[in-house]
């Protein structure tokens, strides 16, 4: 039935009028297809792709990872982040599929991309991202908390991530500005926990000159004030 589909002119209509990337490959990684969609997101021709297998691109540095090696080696769903060699980042979440027989026939990836334009302006903050931030899950509670981060990454709410040190959390939160609206603007960390509590309120919006005993005569610009609404928000 997928070979059906892949053959027919519905395919060519339906596939390549998708917004997401679609890369699909046998069960040793070969590329079979890729859409037009994925195309425009990593700016790589089908042509270069096809019939090359996702170890070989990998070794060839056309992708820095791969969620259908991951696929072929767990049997399990996947989702990576990577670079291309058009220095492009996107976002593959990869899906087995089975014959009767319970055997590895074909992996289908969703890519999504995640590339920023990078902002040029004059506000430099110690806070600026290390964009090579990569995110590789396969345990199925990891792949959950990607495929929500894409649906949030679209809604226009704020999001409360939790967790112990060092699970994560920071890379999460830059991951969902990468895949909304916003992420051709600045993503800006404050680190609150770093700031005394009787200073928070004069660093984050400032404070005129003489205000307080010991304050700086010429004031002190807000930090939230420095931000542009329209580059932000």
């Amino acid at each position: 039935m997928i070979d059906i589909i892949l053959n027919s002119t519905t395919k060519d209509i339906i596939m390549d009028n998708l917004s997401v990337g679609i890369y699909f490959t046998d069960e040793k990684g070969k590329t079979l297809y890729v859409n037009k969609a994925f195309e425009e997101m990593s700016l790589i021709k089908a042509k270069e792709l096809i019939g090359k297998t996702l170890e070989e691109l990998v070794k060839q540095k056309y992708f820095t990872a791969s969620a259908t090696l991951l696929v072929i080696k767990t049997k399990k769903p996947a989702a990576v982040s990577y670079i291309t060699k058009t220095n492009r980042k996107l976002l593959a979440r990869g899906k087995p599929f089975f014959d009767q027989s319970g055997n590895l026939k074909y992996v289908v990836n969703t890519v999504y991309d995640l590339s920023e334009v990078h902002y040029m302006g004059d506000i430099d903050y110690d806070s600026k991202q290390n964009n090579n931030n990569q995110i590789i899950a396969f345990s199925s509670q990891m792949v959950n908390i990607v495929d929500f981060a894409l649906r949030v990454a679209n809604v226009d709410s704020t999001v409360l991530i939790t967790g112990e040190s060092g699970v994560g959390k920071e890379v999460i939160a830059k991951f969902i500005h990468d895949a909304s609206p916003r992420k051709n603007y600045p993503f800006v960390k404050v680190n609150c926990a770093s700031i005394p509590e009787n200073l928070i309120e004069t660093e984050l919006f400032g404070y005129k000159g003489g205000a307080f005993t010991g304050a700086n005569p010429k004031g002190k610009k807000a930090f939230l004030k420095q931000l542009k609404k329209e580059q932000y928000f």
